[in-house]
């Protein structure tokens, strides 16, 4: 999907395995963890 964007059709599936870790998976796992600690936090502070 992302391969066809970037006009990357050959290379669809390097892209895929490379551009899905480098662009969903760290930035959605990283994500998921802040959320939690900040919730406690803002109840804390209220």
């Amino acid at each position: 999907i992302y391969a066809r964007e970037n006009g990357k059709g050959m290379f669809f599936q390097p892209d895929a395995d490379e551009g899905s870790p480098l662009s969903d998976p760290p930035p959605v796992a990283p994500k998921p963890t802040p959320p939690p600690r900040t919730k406690p936090v803002l109840k804390r502070v209220k």
